[in-house]
């Protein structure tokens, strides 16, 4: 059985040592757009927010309203040492908002 040498070549290492020079290369030339991607997705999803609350650029003039009506009817049922109260209660009630509000230049209402 004859043993192979293993014999390294000058130009087989000389081959590699340029292909990790091409690939280290290319990973630095593209650093600079995948950066910039990187930066745009960002970008793209803070616009996607909108407008933010601040409390030094916000005029607000907002009113808000309330109407309610309550009915109870309260009745006795038995005598007056025995018996027992049957209480029903109905309510209606309207509430909402108007006016406008200003943030940073924009204006929107409700």
């Amino acid at each position: 059985m004859k043993k192979k040498k293993i014999l390294f070549k000058g130009q087989s290492l000389l081959e590699y040592a340029v292909l990790i020079a091409v690939i280290g290369m290319a990973l630095l030339s593209s650093q600079a757009y995948v950066r910039r991607a990187i930066q745009g997705r960002w970008k793209q999803a803070m616009d996607n927010v909108g407008d933010q609350y601040d409390y030094w650029l916000t005029y607000s003039n907002i009113y808000l309203y309330s109407e309610s009506n309550t009915t109870s009817n309260i009745t006795l049922i038995g005598t007056t040492n025995a018996g027992w109260q049957q209480r029903t209660d109905e309510t209606n009630e309207i509430w909402g908002r108007y006016g406008n509000e200003t943030v940073a230049g924009t204006t929107s209402g409700p």
